[in-house]
């Protein structure tokens, strides 16, 4: 009937609900946009062995909800399948796409809700977003090395799915993942490489990699160890986030930036193993979990525990990054005299560290909420190059008994000293100006503060200090009940000189 034809145009069987079946010649080169669209009685596609079609256009057999089966022919020329070609045909449970196929458009099947399978060749190089959404039958599915992306949403509400198959890490790595629940591993879980669960991932596997991606083994509940090839050179955001099974993690020294969340909810992590503290403080890290040693608490240098740090191990560092060392085995270190920075929570949880030595040039600008739960700290000497001590910067360090604040420093952060609930004595230097709010709160053993400068002292409630009030800070002991308790909550300033 359609002998001859070589293209159906746009809307051609438009909500045609008496059509049943059609058999396309192999004159036909493309379907246009909609053009079978509502065809609710339309069971079956059939496409001529040695088919010329080489486009499926737009919402092609848009909520042909009665198809069951669509069979290629074995010769096709077909490249693209547009978006939403096949929305809404909830009874298709399983589809073979053709080799030559590059792309599989938008929300092509998009409530396939039947699907139970379908077959990627490796001529595809991209899926579009909501391509598979609320495909709820999708047990598996196996993604080939030709593909480079996935769209956003690509896998919402599979919930079925168990396995995702690949036959090559290093292509995997290549994918950019238009967001978390692009990556099917969302819903499946399961990793398999040629057929094999995948429970550690090797350098060698790595070869050739030098980023892993965006949400690349997000959810990875198989893996249990990775060891990242020294070609890689940054992780991506949520690259191992939820790969709960995750136990251990080698970082090459050429690994430069971590992202955001990278390793969040990968809480069996016990093994961070890196061969240079160098290379290790130079990685810009970022929020959230982002460190994997927020989890591990255990840092290995050339395969040995790391207790303890000397200042040559870290020459020519300039600032340690934020949760740089979080671990438990870290009794003592050495900061060298290049270091101008430590980050917010840099030793946050080393709850073994009892030493920290600053040399006597140290460069030291400030200290940014970097020795957080360091519960074995009793003394520390901050260097006269400081000039802040930032909020948070020794909450909970519940075993410091002393703490002298150098001339140096002219602003103590909010909640700086938070919960030290040993400290007993706090000297504070003549340039602080500012005390933030909470700064000594739930410090229940303070019996004195001494400020080397007295003069023109104000609290208030709000930080534009509106409505200050004058006090009196000449008594170590009244200072110490006023700061700890009476005025805890209010923000200190010292006006004059």
């Amino acid at each position: 009937m359609l002998q001859g034809v070589t293209e159906i145009k746009y809307d051609a069987f438009y909500n045609c609900t008496s059509l049943e079946s059609i058999t396309i010649p192999d004159s036909v080169t493309s379907i246009g946009r909609e053009a079978f669209w509502g065809c609710t009685s339309l069971e079956s596609v059939t496409f001529d062995n040695n088919s010329r079609l080489e486009t499926i256009d737009g919402e092609a057999f848009w909520y042909c909800i009665s198809l069951t089966s669509i069979t290629f022919g074995d010769n096709s020329k077909l490249e693209t399948i547009g978006d939403g070609a096949f929305y809404g045909c909830a009874n298709l449970e399983s589809v073979t796409i053709p080799y030559g196929v590059t792309s599989i458009g938008g929300w092509a099947f998009e409530y396939c809700t039947s699907l139970e399978s379908i077959a990627i060749p490796d001529s595809v190089t991209s899926i579009g977003g909501w391509a598979f959404e609320y495909c709820t039958s999708l047990e598996s599915i196996a993604i080939p090395d030709s593909v480079t992306s996935i769209g956003e949403d690509a896998f919402r509400g599979c919930t079925s799915l168990k396995s995702i198959y690949i036959t090559d890490i290093a292509a995997w790595c290549n994918i950019e993942f238009g967001g978390s629940i692009a990556n099917p591993l969302c819903y499946a879980y399961n990793l398999y490489l040629n057929d094999e669960l995948v429970t550690k991932i090797t350098a060698d596997m790595l070869q050739g990699v030098t980023e892993i991606k965006d949400y690349t083994f997000y959810k990875c509940t198989s893996l249990a160890s990775v060891t990242i090839g020294d070609s890689v050179t940054s992780i991506g955001m949520y690259a191992f986030y939820g790969c709960t099974s995750l136990e251990s993690v080698t970082i090459p020294d050429s690994v430069t930036s971590i992202d955001s969340s990278a390793f969040s909810e990968c809480r069996n992590l016990e093994s961070v193993y890196i061969t240079d503290l160098a290379a290790w403080c130079n990685i810009e890290f970022g929020y959230n979990d982002a460190n994997p040693l927020v989890y591990a608490n255990n840092l290995y240098l050339n395969d040995e525990l790391v207790t303890d740090i000397t200042a040559d191990m870290l020459q020519g560092v300039t600032s340690i990054p934020a949760y740089a060392f979080s671990c438990d085995s870290l009794e003592s270190i050495a900061i060298p005299d290049s270091v101008t920075l430590i980050s917010e929570r840099a030793f946050a949880g080393c709850t073994s560290l009892g030493s920290v030595n600053f040399g006597d040039n140290s460069s030291l600008t400030s200290i940014d909420g970097a020795f957080h739960g360091c519960t074995s700290l009793k003394s520390i000497t901050i260097p006269d190059s400081v000039t802040s001590i930032d909020r948070w910067a020794f909450v909970g360090c519940t075993s410091l008994t002393s703490i002298t604040i150098p001339d140096s420093v002219t602003s103590i952060g909010q909640e700086a000293f938070l919960l030290c609930s040993s400290l007993n004595s706090v000297s504070i230097g003549k340039s602080v100006t500012t005390i933030g709010e909470s700064a000594f709160f739930g410090c229940e053993s303070l019996k004195e503060v001494t400020f080397k400068n007295t003069k023109g002292w104000k609290i208030s409630k709000s930080r534009d200090m509106s409505n200050a009030q004058d006090i009196t800070v000449t008594d170590a002991t009244q200072n110490a009940t006023l700061l700890r308790y009476t005025y805890d909550n209010y923000y200190w300033k010292r006006y004059g000189n």
